[in-house]
């Protein structure tokens, strides 16, 4: 079963939107419509394993999405572009919740996960949840 079934159910909710300049993003992969900006904490390698696992898992879908992944001290740091109005609904929560479990398992190799909603820019955090 998809893990993203509830978060598909919110995919509207999702800004479809390309983010045109990657200067202010960092360096970018496309997968499946879907784009994944990485910073220079981040290796290449690790950023294909996260577009791929979007892929794989059903959220780089074709519908053009934008995910940026960052490290901070020992923590990744994935941010999803979300409106502000739905990104403190408590069912989408606490999906997001579950999936930072996900990529720290299959993606970043156990390593702590937090996951932000952001606005279309990456810059407002509207919410934040981590595997912590």
């Amino acid at each position: 079963m998809n893990r993203f079934k509830l978060v598909n159910g919110f995919m509207i909710l999702f800004l479809a939107i390309s983010l045109f300049s990657c200067d202010n993003y960092g360096k970018k992969l496309e997968f499946n419509a879907g784009e994944v900006y990485y910073t220079s904490g981040i290796k290449e390698s690790e950023a294909k394993r996260l577009g791929i696992f979007l892929v794989n898992e059903g959220f780089f879908d074709g519908v053009p999405k934008s995910v940026q992944v960052n490290k901070k001290e020992n923590i990744y740091e994935v941010k999803f572009i979300i409106q502000t109005k739905f990104a403190v609904d408590s069912d989408l929560l606490t999906e997001f919740k579950r999936f930072t479990y996900t990529l720290s398992v299959n993606v970043f190799e156990g390593i702590d996960v937090e996951i932000d909603l952001c606005d279309e820019s990456f810059d407002k955090v509207i919410a934040s949840v981590s595997s912590k």
